[in-house]
C-alpha cells in the first residue's frame, strides 16, 4: 500500500486473528539506518522478509532489537506484545504502565511457528521493487503459498488524508489557491507518479499471478468490511474467526474516527464520510490538480 490508504486498518483486521503472526512495517528498520542508501538494501529487504515468512528470527537479532523499542510497530502487533508485556502498577502514585521485555530471537521464532499464518504490512515506498519479475522469487520462497494483497485508494482522498495529518508540503495550498500552490502540485506529482507505477504493477500482477495477487480498493473495504474481509481471508487461505468479526464490529461502532485525530488511527465508523471526506476538505483547485496528474489511477 501507499501511505494514508488504510493499510494500518487492514493490517489490524489480520492482527486480530488468533492464528496470525502479524508484523507492522518491518522494513522501517532499514530506512532509519544507513542501509537505506546502501547497495545491499534490496538484498537485505528480501532476506528479512524471507526470514519472517519462515520464522527464522534467530538470524535477525538486530531487527528484533530495533522492533523492541519502536512502540508503534511493536504495539501494532499482538504477537510481539502478549508474550512479552505486562501491566505493572505503581502503588505510590496509583498509576499503571506497560513493561515489555526485549524481543528474544528464539521465543519469537517459536511464537511465529506456533501461528498458522504470517502477515506483514509494508508501504510501497519501502520496497526496493514493484515489478512482477523481481517479486516472483520472493513468492517462490514461500512454497507458492505467499499471497499479496495490494491496497489502493482514491488519490484525492489520499491527498486529503495526508494534509489532515500534516504530511503535505503546504497545508494552505490544499484548501485555497495561493501563490505557492506549485509546492502542492509537486507533492501531487510525486504521489501520482508512484500510484501510477503501482497501477502498472497491479495490471501485470493480476494477469501473471492470478492465484497469489489480489487488488483491493479501500472504498470497498470500509463500505462492506465484513464481506470484503471474508473474501480476503478466503483468498489468503485463513479461516474467518470470531475475533476478527468482533474487531470489525467494534471498529465500526466507535463514536468518532481516529483518522481525524491520530495519524495512525484504525477506527472506521462512518464509511460514507471516509470515502467522500475529500470533497469537503480539498479546494476545487486542489481537486483539479490531483485529477489532472492521477487520472490513470482514477
Amino acid at each position: 500500500a501507499h501511505g494514508r490508504t488504510g493499510s494500518s486498518f487492514l493490517g489490524q483486521i489480520f492482527n486480530s486473528h488468533p492464528e496470525v503472526f502479524y508484523i507492522y512495517e518491518p522494513l522501517i528498520t532499514f530506512q532509519l539506518t544507513s542501509m537505506r542508501n546502501s547497495s545491499l538494501y534490496e538484498y537485505s529487504t528480501i532476506r528479512l522478509l524471507r526470514d519472517i515468512f519462515n520464522c527464522r528470527f534467530r538470524q535477525q537479532t538486530e531487527f528484533l532489537s530495533f522492533m523492541s523499542h519502536f512502540q508503534l510497530n511493536r504495539f501494532s502487533s499482538r504477537a510481539l506484545t502478549s508474550p512479552y508485556c505486562k501491566n505493572i502498577s505503581n502503588a505510590r502514585n496509583n498509576r499503571t504502565f506497560i513493561h515489555c521485555k526485549d524481543l528474544d530471537p528464539l521465543i519469537t521464532s517459536l511464537s511465529c511457528a506456533l501461528h498458522g499464518h504470517t502477515v506483514v504490512k509494508v508501504l510501497a515506498h519501502r520496497l526496493p521493487f514493484l515489478e512482477v519479475d523481481r517479486i516472483e522469487p520472493l513468492l517462490a520462497s514461500g512454497s507458492g503459498r505467499l499471497k499479496i494483497i495490494h491496497l489502493m485508494r482514491d488519490p484525492r482522498a489520499v491527498i486529503a488524508s495526508m494534509d489532515r495529518v500534516g504530511w503535505s508540503l503546504n497545508r494552505s495550498a490544499v484548501k485555497t489557491a495561493v501563490t505557492n500552490f506549485p509546492l502542492f502540485t509537486t507533492l501531487v506529482q510525486k504521489l501520482c507518479s508512484s500510484m501510477i507505477q503501482s497501477l502498472r504493477f497491479a495490471l501485470s500482477a493480476e494477469r501473471r499471478l492470478p492465484d497469489n495477487y489480489r487488488l483491493l480498493r479501500y472504498e470497498d473495504l470500509v463500505s462492506s468490511r465484513l464481506n470484503t474481509s471474508q473474501e480476503l481471508f478466503d483468498f489468503a487461505g485463513i479461516p474467518m474467526s470470531d475475533q476478527v468479526k468482533k474487531y470489525l464490529v467494534n471498529s465500526a461502532n466507535r463514536s468518532r474516527d481516529l483518522e481525524y485525530t491520530h495519524a495512525y488511527g484504525t477506527l472506521r465508523n462512518n464509511a460514507s464520510n471516509l470515502v467522500d471526506a475529500w470533497r469537503k476538505h480539498l479546494s476545487v483547485e486542489a481537486v483539479r490538480a490531483v485529477e489532472s496528474h492521477c487520472w490513470p489511477v482514477l
